[in-house]
């Protein structure tokens, strides 16, 4: 997971629906039935454990934005709504980031 999911996550489902394009498989990339998965493969394998980890790093609205259409969901929007989208995200994710006034 990012540290921009969880902050985010209202704000990115929201513009998104507004344009037509739902966003409910929400973390589903992080395939959170790996350990059923890994049990249910019966290979011999010891459960599965998991740990958090955490990095300090930084991340700028503009990469948050172009991580969001970089992705399948994204990938055959037409210009135009991607043009669109990226005004309403920069649009909102400065205003949660205040920090970041300017595309560049």
């Amino acid at each position: 997971m990012y540290a921009f999911d969880f902050q985010l996550k209202e704000a990115i489902e929201e513009i998104f629906a507004h344009n037509g394009i739902p966003w409910e498989d929400w973390g589903a990339w992080t395939c959170p039935d790996f350990p059923l998965l890994v049990t249910e493969a019966n290979a011999g394998l010891t459960e599965v454990t998991q740990k958090k980890v955490t990095i300090k790093t930084r991340v700028s609205t503009k990469q948050i934005i172009e991580y969001l259409f970089s992705i399948s969901k994204t990938a055959s929007l037409s210009g135009a709504l991607k043009e669109k989208i990226v005004k309403e995200l920069w649009d909102k994710l400065v205003e949660i980031f205040p920090q970041e006034k300017r595309w560049l």
